[in-house]
């Protein structure tokens, strides 16, 4: 069936330029440029290969009744908070989310009319939620006297897998706020913030960001078709010819467990 997005992803990229810089020992910005084309790049392949974005997006989703108990999201994690189901102007809400991979129960079934009532709508739900993940570099660990502009996002200095979406730009108080639990906000100084169920990207995403990166990085000197070089008893190995969509068989193997299992997010 359908799906749209409301709201895009604020962010595409899966690493930081701070972090690729420092795993790199790099200290200056004459290169910024560079790697920035190279995170961009190697983010993309990978959310080519993988099929389906990664990045918090609102959906819009119409989905077929079937006449059995459970239905599917095409996106998630979902943000259980979010989701709002509609069967025609009725609001449905006998329902149970099953977050990490988009499942939502109904006892009594999502009713089938037949094959017809599919050409009609009468068979069909609508959805509307959030789903996906936040990027490096979308979140940080509340600190206090600090400016927050609205849209940014906070974790509490306790782990927790709830997020904060600041919704009232401001300063923070000297003392971390009471954190509330998801749905519900919180007054911080002069700033608010709304407690979401969002996840953060795990972090193997970054670590195989880099290598994409740090491959593109020591290939770009070497001459087109030079696969390899060996000298004084050390060796290295290149992509012969490396295209910006052409990813390392270890990254492959990384994504074909969430290309499956979708990462089993929990």
């Amino acid at each position: 069936m359908a799906i749209s997005v409301l709201t895009p992803a604020a962010a595409s990229n899966l690493i930081t330029l701070d972090r690729v810089k420092l795993r790199l020992g790099v200290t200056d910005s004459a290169s910024d440029a560079l790697l920035g084309d190279f995170i961009g790049s190697a983010s993309s392949a990978i959310t080519t290969y993988l099929g389906f974005p990664l990045g918090r997006q609102e959906y819009l989703e119409t989905l077929a009744g079937n006449g059995r108990s459970r239905l599917y999201l095409s996106m998630y994690p979902v943000e259980p908070e979010s989701l709002a189901l509609v069967h025609g102007e009725d609001a449905v809400t006998d329902v149970t989310l099953t977050a990490g991979n988009g499942e939502v129960f109904r006892a009594c079934g999502w009713a089938f009319y037949g094959a017809g009532a599919l050409q009609d709508g009468a068979s069909n739900f609508t959805a509307s939620y959030r789903a996906g993940f936040l990027l490096p570099g979308q979140v940080s660990t509340w600190e206090p006297d600090a400016t927050y502009a609205r849209g940014e996002w906070a974790r509490s200095s306790s782990p927790s897998s709830v997020r904060f979406e600041c919704t009232s730009a401001g300063t923070s108080a000297e003392a971390e706020p009471t954190w509330p639990d998801a749905g519900d906000s919180v007054v911080d100084g002069s700033a608010s913030w709304t407690a979401r169920t969002a996840w953060e990207l795990p972090d193997a995403f970054a670590d195989h960001v880099f290598l994409e990166v740090l491959t593109r990085f020591k290939r770009r000197n070497v001459a087109g078709g030079v696969a390899s070089m060996e000298a004084e008893g050390f060796s290295v190995s290149y992509f012969a010819t490396q295209t910006a969509e052409e990813l390392l068989p270890s990254t492959k193997a990384f994504l074909d467990r969430w290309r499956l299992g979708r990462g089993g997010v929990v």
